[in-house]
């Protein structure tokens, strides 16, 4: 069965070594709220990047983070946390046959995914989820697994899509080789509103899997079924999940992604960037309805001693099961390079562009957003550091607004000794 996970493109999740940082930041902007007419101001920040991970026997979990609060000059803004937190964990109650997990997630998503996206047009996402896994071995090439999960999605501002979800999922496959299974998966999800009285829906999947880790990647394929059932509104669409991982030299992997599959607006707010709006925040309308989602990625990263390089680029379409109106399809690109000039001296651009079209029809109200930054990160010793960051945003089509030119200085520290270590997210 196929289900939208968060899934971060920006760092490896489980990176072998620690990262720890936090720093504080000015900023000058000349349209802080990114809203017509432009109106000058700024803000104080504290940030704090994380990257931790541990596996063993019987635990494996790490914990990621990228967040920054803001104190804004302007009383038309409130104050506002932003960024990613990322938390999962799997307990091995019987390693390799009983499990338990959890997971968390906080994020950013768009109240309106027509209009710009910025501090009068973001809120909270906060996901959190448990549950136990299963897997029995039936013969020397058989098995046998059964997962389930309850979740919770909460929104700081909009009452109406809070929902918790109840997933099943049970799967029997085949041991083809050592590194290779192939098998029929199934699953239901039960959504259920809790802040308005809407009905509940299922969303239902079965599909035949293919599984086989590579010497330099992987391969997943799987093609089936599946049925979103909201009692008014029935529809029954192919599924597809196909993601293929390749090391294309010793410092730089290429991977493929193709999906079609339902899902809901709780799960698309987390999908990865290549599938939202510049920065990472979710432009999904917020509606009891579930979606059905297409999206193809590929997405180039580079990892050299000196320089570092993320290339990615997407096509995505949302299908609306009982709220056409909100249909909408697009493309999705992004180009960051970090270069290391010398030991104390680092220099990091990033390019992000989403060009949407709000009705999937000719004619239908379009946008584009794009965000441009640049930043210098110097070093001073090995836990301190100062960094100067210049971005631009810019918004074009429907609901435009002037352009904004933000000028931003940080000044950091990493327990870690690793201050020379990328910014995180910028231009957000």
């Amino acid at each position: 069965a196929y289900e939208i996970r968060p899934r971060d493109w920006s760092s490896d999740v489980c990176s072998s070594d620690p990262r720890l940082g936090v720093w504080l930041g000015h900023a000058d902007s000349d349209n802080l709220a990114r809203s017509a007419p432009a109106t000058e101001g700024y803000y104080d920040s504290l940030g704090l990047l994380l990257g931790l991970a541990k596996n063993s026997q019987r635990l494996t979990a790490h914990i990621n983070s990228d967040l920054e609060y803001r104190s804004y000059s302007l009383n038309t803004l409130d104050n506002e946390t932003i960024g990613t937190l990322d938390a999962a964990a799997e307990v091995g109650i019987v390693p390799d046959r009983f499990m338990w997990t959890f997971r968390g997630n906080e994020g950013q998503g768009v109240r309106d995914p027509a209009a710009a996206f910025g501090p009068l047009n973001r809120q909270s996402i906060s996901t959190i989820g448990s549950g136990p896994k299963l897997s029995l071995p039936l013969g020397g090439r058989m098995s046998f697994s059964l997962d389930g999960e309850y979740s919770k999605r909460r929104y700081d501002q909009s009452v109406y899509p809070d929902s918790d979800s109840v997933l099943y999922d049970v799967g029997l496959f085949r041991r083809t080789s050592q590194t290779g299974r192939i098998g029929i998966q199934a699953s239901t999800d039960t959504i259920d509103f809790s802040g308005i009285s809407a009905p509940s829906y299922k969303i239902d999947s079965v599909s035949v899997r293919y599984e086989k880790t590579l010497a330099t990647g992987r391969v997943i394929a799987a093609v089936g079924n599946n049925r979103a059932d909201t009692g008014v509104a029935t529809s029954s669409n192919p599924l597809v999940n196909f993601e293929w991982t390749r090391a294309v030299a010793s410092r730089s992997t290429l991977s493929v992604n193709a999906d079609r599959a339902f899902t809901d607006a709780g799960n698309e707010l987390s999908v990865a960037p290549i599938v939202t709006t510049t920065n990472g925040a979710a432009a999904v309308a917020l509606v009891a309805s579930p979606i059905e989602r297409q999206n193809v990625s590929v997405v180039y990263r580079l990892n050299g001693v000196r320089t570092s390089a993320d290339v990615s680029v997407g096509r995505f379409e949302d299908a609306y099961l009982t709220s056409s109106a909100f249909d909408n399809k697009g493309t999705a690109l992004r180009v960051a390079v970090n270069h290391t000039i010398s030991m104390k001296l680092a220099f990091n651009v990033a390019w992000d562009r989403t060009e949407r079209n709000m009705n999937n029809a000719p004619g239908s109200p379009t946008y584009e957003e794009a965000t441009l930054s640049a930043s210098v990160n110097r070093t001073l010793g090995r836990r301190f550091n100062v960094a100067g960051v210049i971005a631009r945003y810019e918004r074009r089509g429907v609901a435009p607004v002037p352009d904004e030119h933000r000028y931003e200085i940080r000044f950091g520290y990493s327990p870690t000794q690793n201050a020379g270590a990328p910014l995180g997210l910028m231009g957000r």
